[in-house]
């Protein structure tokens, strides 16, 4: 890019599917949603922005779908609810950390601050606390009632306001139809 004088004006988004153990693949064994299995690298570079600053915020397809935007001039829709990937990375990492929810048909898994609640769909799930223990054997809901019951509206919540009506086309103007046809120049 560099040679093609492209740096100066190219943002770079690469991700993968495959988590931390390159063995297992999320959503194929078990249907599980461990911490690992959600844990994919996002390599993330702006025009014009310094390289090697590694930031480990946790991040959503949300928040890369708001950075997307954001790279082309164009406004999120009200209806999607992330963060712009530069906004999380410039926060200090003494932040609150945002409650963050992965699902699949009959599983989820979510996680806020040092907690993970993990579950079936409908049925209470599993409690522990990440930095106590990593690989999340113990239920810690007894130990921990106020975060058991905050994490457990968090899901319900989150599972119930999961079905948005259909937003409204986007019609694009003339210039923000041109950027969208200059995609991989």
């Amino acid at each position: 890019m560099k040679g093609l004088g492209r740096d100066v004006d190219t943002t770079w988004i690469v991700t993968g599917d495959v988590g931390v153990d390159a063995a297992h693949i999320p959503f194929i064994d078990d249907d599980s949603l461990d911490e690992a299995a959600l844990s994919v690298p996002l390599v993330v570079k702006a025009p014009g922005s310094p390289a090697h600053t590694r930031v480990s915020t946790p991040t959503t397809s949300v928040d890369v779908a708001n950075t997307v935007l954001e790279a082309f001039g164009l406004p999120p829709p009200k209806t999607l609810h992330g963060e712009g990937l530069w906004t999380l990375a410039a926060r200090s990492g003494d932040a609150v950390a945002r409650p963050m929810l992965a699902t699949t048909t009959s599983r989820f898994s979510a996680r806020w601050g040092n907690f993970v609640l993990a579950g079936l769909q409908g049925r209470d799930g599993k409690l522990c606390n990440v930095p106590l223990e990593p690989d999340c054997i113990s239920d810690v809901r007894a130990t921990h009632p106020l975060a058991a019951e905050l994490m457990r509206g968090l899901v319900e919540s989150q599972l119930g306001s999961s079905k948005l009506p259909p937003g409204p086309r986007s019609n694009p103007d003339s210039a923000a139809a041109s950027a969208l046809r200059l995609w991989g120049r």
